[in-house]
């Protein structure tokens, strides 16, 4: 029985070790981050919420800002298919990491939060449409891609729609 706890205790011992020398050990105690909009993570400098670059200088917001032509499809439970048409625009909001979607779904207003490339619709009322989603915008392209769903009455839908700025 002893014998049995001896080997018990040395196996547990020694699977600590490992776990303890696999540990990632990169800190931040010693890393200097540049520039205001710059923070420390596992060792790295990171640029804060709503600035990008690499000095972390530039807004975010500032390549989303603009008219857009809308390419909208949606899968609707009491329409089917529909495919439509139309234009936004897409301003700041009230901070640097926050744009405002005028036109959403050609009906009002709705705000977005971005995260360099990536966009992300909360849940959010315009009028009696309740609306989600996320996106990716791809600056070589000028486009901005988005995957929605809204809920108007009784009837819900899924869309992607390709913002092309003009």
């Amino acid at each position: 029985m002893k014998y049995a706890i001896s080997i018990l205790f040395l196996f547990l011992s020694a699977l600590g070790i490992l776990f303890w020398s696999s540990c990632d050990k990169t800190t931040c105690e010693n890393v200097v981050c540049s520039g205001n909009n710059t923070y420390c993570v596992s060792g790295q400098c990171v640029c804060v919420q709503g600035y990008e670059g690499p000095n972390c200088d530039t807004y975010s917001y500032e390549k989303y800002v603009g008219n857009y032509q809308v390419s909208e499809n949606c899968t609707t439970t009491l329409n089917g298919n529909q495919n439509n048409q139309y234009n936004m625009y897409i301003s700041l909001g009230f901070s640097v990491d926050v744009v405002v979607i005028n036109g959403f779904l050609g009906l009002g207003a709705i705000e977005a939060t971005i995260n360099n490339n990536d966009i992300f619709i909360s849940s959010q009322q315009i009028g009696a449409t309740t609306v989600q989603g996320f996106g990716q915008y791809f600056p070589n392209q000028r486009q901005l891609r988005l995957e929605y769903s809204y809920t108007q009455g009784s009837q819900y839908a899924e869309c992607t729609a390709i913002l092309t700025k003009i």
